[in-house]
């Protein structure tokens, strides 16, 4: 009953391969290429049987053509999730296993080699694409965490509510922010320094 397997080179997928919930083909090795929805009484379906072998030995192992035959029970399932209504039916898929767009192509081998090269050019963009936006998006996080820690790291020098230190200047204990306080053995001069800050002095012992 199938037309597809064995020797031909293209794989007869059933419902193990696939997670129906997200839609995906998940033993196509991070290859794309084509899924061929078929079933074996259909006499479009044989006629482009040989067509599609000739296609998958052109396209070498780079990508692949996979296929899906509808009359094994469980596979009905497979066809009722990707909405295959007529037959045949040929869907593209992704690196990712995602089954996407229809082809629409002519069903000989050159169309299918084209189409599945034009596919995985356009996958390899899709992927470039994603990798940019990661990266930016890596970068931004790096940088904002960055900043963060610059920010929260200039407050502990400012001398912040969460930090508590002690810094000694000109003979004036300061502890958190600006207030402070005279040390024993000092005193305001009653003048004033190039900066505008009182100056203070030693109390001189007699």
């Amino acid at each position: 009953m199938n037309k597809y397997g064995g020797k031909t080179g293209i794989r007869e997928l059933n419902i193990d391969d696939f997670d129906l919930d997200t839609g995906k083909c998940i033993t196509n090795n991070g290859k794309n290429g084509l899924i061929i929805f078929y079933q074996h009484w259909c006499p479009h379906c044989t006629d482009m049987v040989g067509e599609a072998i000739k296609a998958n030995q052109m396209i070498g192992n780079k990508n692949v053509i996979f296929a899906v035959h509808g009359s094994a029970p469980t596979n009905k399932i497979v066809f009722d999730r990707f909405g295959i209504m007529g037959i045949p039916s040929i869907k593209f898929m992704n690196s990712y296993g995602r089954i996407t767009n229809d082809y629409n192509g002519s069903r000989n081998a050159i169309s299918f080699f084209d189409a599945i090269k034009e596919n995985s050019k356009k996958d390899k963009e899709d992927k470039e694409e994603k990798k940019d936006k990661k990266d930016k998006k890596d970068k931004k996080d790096k940088k904002d965490k960055k900043d963060k820690k610059d920010k929260k790291d200039k407050k502990k020098q400012e001398g912040g509510s969460f930090v508590k230190r002690i810094r000694k200047h000109r003979g004036i204990v300061q502890t958190g922010g600006k207030a402070g306080k005279l040390k024993k053995g000092y005193k305001y001069s009653g003048k004033k320094l190039k900066n505008g800050q009182a100056e203070i002095v030693k109390i001189s012992k007699k």
